[in-house]
């Protein structure tokens, strides 16, 4: 889910399109207010604006785009990954070794371009050969 948010939201915050820096998950419509977890009202965001933006809706902190955008789905998430998958078959045949990155909440290593906001979340392993 990460990975598809850093994506759609094009490596930059949602709100002031700062790039490179870590990044949170912020809750469009805020979950005190009734938002939910679904990746149709998470954006990105980096840490000076989802504080300043604290419990208010994207369009009360002057954005109402984030949550426009954020309701798109990103139609061509399932053809990067199908290319990136037979990528790796290819390469593997090769013999060339492969890492893996994989989103998951029981890993050991911090992904840098996010700083979650659960220290559970997050989370990416490094693996042996190949995308598991």
């Amino acid at each position: 889910m990460r990975a598809y948010l850093l994506e759609k939201f094009g490596y930059t915050c949602a709100y002031c399109g700062r790039g490179e820096t870590p990044f949170e998950l912020d809750h469009i419509q805020p979950r005190s207010r009734g938002g939910s977890d679904r990746v149709s009202n998470l954006a990105l965001s980096c840490h000076a604006c989802n504080v300043a933006k604290g419990d208010h809706t994207a369009a009360e902190f002057g954005h109402p785009e984030v949550a426009v955008l954020a309701s798109r789905p990103l139609r061509d998430a399932a053809a990067v990954n199908a290319t990136r998958f037979a990528l790796c078959d290819e390469l593997r045949k090769l013999g060339l070794p492969l890492t893996s990155l994989v989103w998951r909440t029981y890993e050991v290593e911090q992904c840098p371009l996010l700083a979650p906001q659960d220290a559970r979340a997050g989370r990416v392993v490094r693996g042996g050969t190949g995308w598991d």
